[in-house]
């Protein structure tokens, strides 16, 4: 009766089912927190609601890739980063995850390939069975700094490659591509005549802001390019479902990609018009918030860092964004060390290995909390990996 798209497991994992458990009996310090509602931002709600009720006025027009003062105010938000986006280029969904499936769709006919580094977020595992495309994974490098494998990237790529696929800063390293990175990346994609699909959702929160600009691919020329961003990190509202797509490349390849998105997104008219006429006040409120949680995400990793050290752990390096990789010891096994965390010191981390990162034992921390709550988890953490040799892997 049902479709082999939604046979995927649905058991809950033995760490949720511990974390379940434990949610039962006490609070949890959560050092996985990823919504930006639940973390105490000094948020002015009030100008958010009232920017939503104005635009709540407005009359329904159909647009497929988004109402005209949306799709400039996206273009606004790019020029006041140094990057010059032709709004007319400017694709509006309700999220990136809708996005990755217009794109996917756009690209790859069923069985081709899509090309993606590693660690990575495990969503787009399941957006690219959704849309029955397959994921080829590369590993990245470190060497103290995350650097793209050559070698690893050209036996990903294949004749049926339609697309590689970069975030950056990457959930969870934090890491972008640097200048030669980038620039294997794109000469991977114009060998095989296939898109570049960025994911720049955490390009606010570099480490240094002023790398925005040479960071984004919304200024590639080069190779078909699409680039992924909206309001659920930009400006902290990932419950009023607004984001976008920017598309740049040769311009008679870029149009056609226009031409065939419009023709898919008139199907589902997905985006609500409130959120629409309101997104040209919420990207400038926006500016606001990023610089809190910049501060805030600067704190916490300074605390992450200084205490490390001091334990002989090592965080690794990143270039922004809103996650830390913290390394284990050697020998470690990052599942047995996440349950006793949850069981023995009421902190909630996530294994490496659900990133895929595989070089050797590791948890993921958020660096989103506030900073009470961060620092207390974090001091918890620390303290039961000190003593004794730690779970062993097997």
């Amino acid at each position: 009766m049902f479709s082999r798209r939604t046979s995927g497991p649905r058991e809950p994992n033995p760490l949720t089912r511990a974390i379940a458990e434990a949610r039962a009996r006490f609070d949890l310090w959560d050092l996985t927190e990823s919504n930006p509602t639940r973390v105490q931002l000094p948020m002015d709600r009030a100008a958010v609601a009232a920017a939503l009720a104005k635009g709540a006025e407005a009359d329904y027009v159909p647009a497929p890739l988004g109402a005209d003062l949306a799709r400039e105010a996206v273009a606004d938000y790019y020029s006041r980063r140094g990057v010059a986006v032709d709004p007319a280029r400017v694709m509006l969904t309700a999220t990136t995850s809708e996005a990755y499936a217009y794109l996917f769709r756009l690209l790859a006919d069923p069985g081709e390939e899509v090309v993606a580094a590693t660690p990575s977020y495990p969503l787009f595992g399941a957006l690219a069975e959704a849309a029955e495309v397959k994921l080829s994974p590369h590993a990245m490098l470190y060497d103290g700094r995350w650097r793209l494998d050559p070698t690893a990237l050209a036996a990903a790529l294949s004749p049926r490659t339609r697309a590689l696929l970069t975030v950056g800063p990457n959930n969870p390293t934090g890491s972008c591509l640097g200048p030669v990175d980038r620039r294997r990346l794109v000469q991977a994609a114009l060998t095989r005549g296939a898109a570049v699909i960025s994911d720049e959702v955490f390009l606010d929160y570099l480490d240094a802001p002023e790398r925005f600009a040479a960071t984004s691919f919304a200024r590639e020329a080069e190779t078909l390019t699409f680039t992924l961003s909206g309001l659920s990190k930009v400006a902290a509202l990932p419950h009023l479902k607004l984001s976008w797509v920017v598309v740049n490349g040769p311009p008679e390849q870029a149009a056609e990609a226009m031409d065939r998105l419009e023709h898919m997104a008139d199907t589902f008219l997905s985006v609500g018009t409130p959120v629409q006429e309101a997104l040209p006040r919420l990207l400038e409120q926006a500016e606001e918030t990023q610089d809190f949680l910049r501060g805030r995400l600067w704190e916490n990793g300074d605390h992450l860092r200084d205490v490390a050290r001091r334990a002989g752990l090592t965080v690794r390096a990143r270039d922004g964004g809103w996650y830390a990789v913290l390394d284990l010891p050697d020998g470690w096994d990052d599942e047995a060390f996440a349950l006793e965390l949850v069981t023995r010191a009421q902190v909630v981390v996530q294994p490496g290995y659900l990133f895929d990162l595989e070089d050797r034992p590791a948890v993921v921390l958020s660096l989103l909390p506030a900073p009470e709550v961060f620092q207390e988890g974090v001091d918890r953490l620390i303290s039961l990996a000190l003593p004794g040799p730690g779970p062993k892997d097997g």
